[in-house]
């Protein structure tokens, strides 16, 4: 899992590279939804980087009970998010937009910044509670979760949350039966593969209102069932599995070769390197002077290894690797 993990860091550092190069040209651009590269990588990126979360949290649960697993989540979680946000209001001069920072405003950021992470707490906390107070009904209740969460406002960053729960889900899921699923090496590569020719046929039909990030989930639009919301989050949601599921594939390819120690060493520190990487990405937008792949590639490398290092150097000391990386 760590080499699917350090594929889905790099595909995050690039995406937010390709964003920031659009910008620096013209900061209220969003040309690059339409960026094909950035079209693959965003169409499953995130949703790989839940399934994989979920995957490991099924083994969590099967170790520890379920008061030391929420305590678990909130060190290794909320903890590092509020570390993270006071130094990123130290580092923005404790100015929002020259207005000042208040308690709401710390509050609001504080509950939308790193939305992944808290998109990754309340999917276990979810699946914690279902799991120990509801197991034999689970499957109901997962498929009410969904069902509902539909309906759910684009608020807050609801919206993410109800989009990557899915996959949280499925990785659960998987990795209780994954070994069922891997007895037949052979014939499911083969199954893998195809998965990645359809996703790559899907992603020519994806378009700006299929991102999450324009559109949202919520199917109520105007007091009504809004059937073209409907048909865009079941779209998103068969290109981001598609996805998922050839990313897996890729990985499976690496148990027949000797993996690089520096990709599991990468893939162990994928926090770090997700939230220090943000604290770069903007001087990309200050010094960048177009879109250049090769460039772009080049940057996403140099932030990763910059950003790996520094989370090293965090972890030398345990109380500030407890408080920033949740270890």
């Amino acid at each position: 899992m760590d080499v699917l993990k350090c594929l889905a860091i790099f595909f995050v550092v690039i995406g937010h590279c390709i964003q920031r190069s659009y910008v620096a040209m013209d900061s209220s651009t969003e040309e690059f939804y339409y960026d094909g590269l950035f079209r693959f990588i965003y169409g499953f990126h995130m949703p790989l980087f839940m399934a994989i979360s979920g995957f490991f949290f099924y083994i969590t649960i099967q170790k520890y009970a379920y008061k030391e697993i929420i305590k678990s989540r909130f060190l290794k979680l909320v903890v590092p998010i509020v570390s993270w946000h006071i130094i990123w209001m130290i580092s923005d001069g404790f100015s929002n937009q020259g207005n000042g920072y208040t308690f709401l405003t710390f509050l609001a950021g504080f509950l939308k910044h790193y939305w992944f992470l808290w998109a990754i707490f309340y999917c276990s906390i979810i699946v914690l509670v279902i799991e120990t107070f509801n197991k034999r009904r689970r499957y109901v209740a997962y498929v009410l979760i969904v069902i509902i969460s539909c309906f759910f406002p684009n608020f807050f960053n609801v919206e993410r949350y109800v989009w990557l729960f899915p996959f949280y889900l499925g990785g659960y899921l998987y990795c209780s039966k994954c070994r069922a699923f891997e007895e037949n090496h052979t014939r499911l590569l083969m199954s893998l593969g195809g998965a990645f020719l359809i996703y790559l046929i899907t992603l020519s039909y994806y378009k700006y209102e299929d991102y999450i990030y324009t559109t949202g989930t919520c199917i109520i639009k105007n007091g009504g069932l809004s059937v073209p919301q409907l048909y865009i989050d079941l779209f998103r949601l068969l290109v981001s599995i598609l996805g998922v599921v050839s990313a897996y594939g890729l990985s499976l390819t690496t148990k027949l070769v000797k993996v690089p120690n520096w990709i599991t060493k990468i893939g162990s520190r994928t926090l770090g390197i997700y939230i220090i990487h943000m604290f770069f990405t903007p001087l990309i937008s200050e010094f960048a002077i177009g879109v250049n792949y090769i460039i772009i590639v080049l940057e996403a490398i140099f932030l990763i290894v910059l950003s790996y290092f520094i989370t090293i150097l965090l972890e030398k000391n345990k109380y500030i690797s407890r408080l920033l990386l949740g270890k």
